[in-house]
């Protein structure tokens, strides 16, 4: 945007920082950056200046500030021959964020803003297969007033204000800042795919963080549950037993029970849990062997067989 500063592209506040005075970042949109950090690690402490650079793709440190970032990579290397610093697999989850702190604010490149999308080696005219950095050396050593460019692997992470009248450069978050390197790395169907798995993760935590809210039962008795479990154990075996009335007159008690037990995994009824479906035709079996000899060694199974055949007749005089 020119002439102005549109709200809507960043979150937070402007932080301003005038151009410097230092020769020679002066001559181009300089400021003086108060420290810098690799993680832990002290790149600068004192202020420093360099420029700006939305001509430029990467960003450069003097090249005593690159080497003391590259050596707390391990494995890490520069590439003549490409001009990358080369970052083995093994390290990438061990990198750190490159905080800057400008005009009291801090702005962070994170591990995925340091790294070239994998994919993109041949665009950044590198070798196939292998994983580069965005941070690179500038040529020369530190303390010439000009010992950093932030290019666009930096830029593209913040909103940028550039105040020729006031003679000042402002900065901002927008929600580009942070990134995902695991998404990053992804192919398109493959980061489709990690945005629906974090989405859904979302909603559990959410639909948890609700479920934290509701009022919990009251304590139930053993002498409760017990009653519940009764009850919804000839319920379930009635919803089951009582579907198809029509289709099932003629046909004996367990005939309809195998019958029903048979369809219901093909969906006649997607209701019905299979585990009641399955535990009727037994106890129908064992009902009828109870009226030939008379008596049932477990007392429970014949109360049930005796609530579930007494709800089936009811259904069957409907």
């Amino acid at each position: 945007m020119f002439g102005g500063v549109d709200s809507s592209l960043f979150v937070g506040n402007i932080t301003y920082v005038p151009v410097t005075s230092t020769y020679p970042a002066v001559l181009s949109w300089g400021i003086n950056v108060a420290s810098c950090f690799y993680g832990e690690t002290i790149i600068f402490l004192t202020s420093t200046a360099g420029t700006f650079d939305t001509g430029n793709s990467l960003v450069a440190l003097a090249d005593d500030f690159f080497a003391t970032c590259m050596a707390a990579i391990p494995g890490s290397y520069y590439d003549n021959q490409s001009s990358f610093i080369v970052i083995p697999s093994s390290s990438i989850g061990n990198m750190q964020p490159l905080n800057l702190t400008i005009g009291g604010a801090v702005f962070t490149m994170d591990v995925a803003a340091q790294l070239v999308p994998i994919g993109q080696d041949s665009a950044w005219d590198g070798n196939p297969g292998v994983q580069y950095g965005t941070v690179g050396p500038l040529g020369h050593q530190s303390g010439q007033g000009w010992d950093f460019i932030l290019g666009q692997k930096f830029l593209e992470r913040y909103y940028a204000v550039f105040d020729g009248e006031k003679k000042c450069v402002g900065l901002a978050y927008t929600s580009s800042s942070d990134s995902d390197y695991s998404m990053m790395s992804q192919s398109p169907p493959e980061r489709e795919k990690l945005k629906l798995k974090k989405s859904l993760q979302k909603r559990v935590r959410e639909s948890s963080d609700s479920d934290t809210n509701v009022k919990k039962p009251k304590k139930r008795t053993k002498k409760h549950k017990d009653s519940d479990s009764g009850k919804q154990q000839v319920h379930a075996s009635t919803t089951c037993l009582s579907l198809n009335v029509q289709y099932r007159k003629g046909m004996s008690l367990q005939e309809q029970c195998l019958h029903i037990a048979h369809w219901i995994p093909q969906g006649v009824d997607m209701f019905c849990k299979l585990t009641d479906v399955f535990r009727v035709a037994p106890l129908v079996e064992q009902r009828e062997a109870a009226e030939k000899v008379d008596h049932i060694e477990d007392e429970q199974v014949k109360n049930d067989c005796e609530a579930i055949l007494k709800n089936i007749s009811k259904d069957e005089e409907a």
